[in-house]
């Protein structure tokens, strides 16, 4: 559903459990539980919108590199790219020796659409235009009437352009070349969209300069080592005749190996992580095929000969065949993704832990729900709604630490006062006591227990009565205590109710002791937890 949030319309998604409310052998009512679950739903959908980019770019390669000429190339890639992310126009352009005249020398347009094929200057487009492009930053715009000057948004709009993706070419340190997406409207850019659009022209001017360049392969290879330099990007070449293996420092370094030393195809496989070779000798033996001539695209692992570290590398790279059809080499790069591996074994970590509590918070509310008992219908929502919003408060300070846990102190003052009214008589003491993720709820639902408990017969019900709380100890091994006194005359119940069932079982799920003394003046309740004993 579609939520107003911070002023902005934004997509929600939800799941909703609902579950009878039986009171004396009738159903006066059903409770609806809402669980947000917005950003599992971005995840997958972030997940497809990479699959798919994926293999788009695939798809370009094979079509592009496949080509003769640069002007082949380019006319093709703006095509696909204009296709894919259904743009209204994609455009090439070279840039003169001056660093602001340009031309636009070919374009795709969508249906409805002009070409803006000419000569511009760039400086008319604005000092956002000049700073990032020249610096080789990518020139992004969602909405040119209200991110930039009139007078600078004026000349994108004379060319029906409302919103545009830039992205530079920099050879030599100079600006060379640019590829550019619009729309005629203002659009978001996604940061997949940028990435999409970021390597296709990064792969068009790639085939371009092969293209160019057939002639003088030591040349093109020189100019490729000069434009990775600042891309963190590993060169790697094997004479696949010779069986002769090529690395930079770069690649060196994804295997552990000390620059500049001497590596075989030896040093390359038994560097690969024993689940990886067979995938990864597929992959070479597709490229170096003359009849299928793959794109050599595959990410492994690889365990460092000097070090011992695992990395993730992503490697690209094509077969070269002779004029009979025989494969000559095999070269290509080579980017260290360890990071990007991490986090998505992190981020599915997440995912998982986050549907794992919401199944044990619908299992523990079906509970609620079923055994809480109550004179009234009113009493009975009351009761149902005070546990379940205890279990609200604890997910989103869950939450807000990123499952991580929290302290004794934050959790004790900030679930009393969600359940006392201000100006409760509370005392509170202790130390910043850590808990684990899986403490926070069990203890949260406890204290509201104990808190409504004491407002409603307890120290609180009466002006002149007070609570004090305590605490100590350390993460696993701690003790809290609740001591009532100044309230009503209390006495040992004959029965034990919901709440204190609750409560027990709550206790051993926290794998703690839980002991309720109503002797003396007002109840008093000792919970220790020592899992080192």
């Amino acid at each position: 559903m579609l939520l107003s949030r911070d002023g902005v319309e934004q997509p929600a998604w939800f799941t909703f459990s609902y579950s009878a409310i039986a009171v004396d052998e009738e159903i006066p009512g059903v409770l609806c539980v809402c669980i947000e679950t917005t950003s599992a739903a971005l995840e997958r959908a972030s997940r497809q919108e990479s699959q798919t980019a994926l293999l788009f770019l695939d798809r370009f390669t094979q079509t592009t590199s496949a080509l003769a000429s640069a002007e082949g190339v380019m006319a093709r890639a703006t095509e696909l790219v204009g296709k894919q992310l259904q743009v209204d126009i994609c455009a090439y352009a070279d840039m003169d020796e001056n660093q602001d005249d340009f031309s636009i020398r070919g374009d795709w347009t969508a249906p409805g659409s002009k070409s803006i094929v000419g000569r511009y200057r760039l400086a008319d487009f604005g000092r956002a235009a000049v700073d990032n492009l020249s610096r080789g930053l990518a020139l992004v715009i969602n909405d040119n009437r209200v991110e930039i000057a009139p007078h600078e948004a004026a000349t994108f709009q004379a060319i029906g352009i409302a919103s545009t993706i830039c992205m530079p070419l920099i050879r030599n340190g100079r600006l060379s070349a640019l590829m550019a997406v619009h729309r005629k409207t203002p659009h978001i850019w996604s940061d997949q969209e940028l990435a999409l659009v970021r390597e296709a022209t990064e792969r068009s001017w790639a085939f371009v300069e092969r293209a160019r360049s057939e002639r003088a392969l030591h040349e093109s290879e020189t100019r490729l080592r000069l434009a990775t330099e600042f891309s963190e990007i590993g060169l790697w070449d094997v004479e696949h005749g010779h069986r002769a293996l090529y690395w930079d420092d770069r690649v060196r370094a994804l295997f552990g190996v000390a620059p500049g030393r001497a590596v075989s195809l030896s040093d390359f496989y038994n560097g690969l992580h024993p689940d990886d070779v067979e995938a990864t000798t597929a992959a070479y033996v597709a490229a170096a095929d003359p009849d299928r001539r793959a794109l050599y695209d595959v990410e492994y692992r690889t365990v460092g000969a000097d070090d011992g570290v695992v990395r993730w590398v992503a490697a690209k790279g094509r077969g070269l065949f002779d004029s009979q059809g025989r494969c000559v080499r095999v070269a290509g790069t080579a980017t260290d993704i360890t990071a990007r591996k991490q986090a998505e074994e992190t981020s599915q970590l997440l995912m998982r832990e986050v549907d794992h509590r919401a199944r044990n918070s619908l299992a523990v509310i079906q509970s609620v729900v079923r055994l809480t008992d109550a004179a009234d219908q009113k009493a009975l929502r009351q009761a149902l709604h005070g546990r379940i919003d205890a279990m609200s408060r604890a997910q989103a300070a869950l939450a807000r630490s990123n499952w991580r846990g929290g302290t004794m102190a934050q959790l004790v003052r900030e679930e009393l006062s969600s359940t006392l009214t201000p100006g409760s008589r509370l005392r509170l003491s202790g130390e910043e006591v850590a808990l684990s993720a899986e403490q926070i709820q069990p203890l949260s639902m406890i204290l509201h227990e104990l808190a409504t408990n004491a407002v409603k017969y307890g120290a609180l019900s009466s002006n002149d009565g007070a609570v004090d709380v305590r605490w100590s100890g350390s993460l696993n091994r701690w003790s809290l205590h609740w001591q009532e006194h100044g309230g009503p005359p209390i006495a040992a119940p004959t029965r034990k109710g919901f709440g204190s069932r609750l409560m027990a079982n709550l206790a051993r799920q926290l794998g703690a002791q839980i002991r309720f003394d109503w002797r003396g003046e007002g109840l008093s309740v000792d919970m220790v937890l020592d899992k080192a004993a």
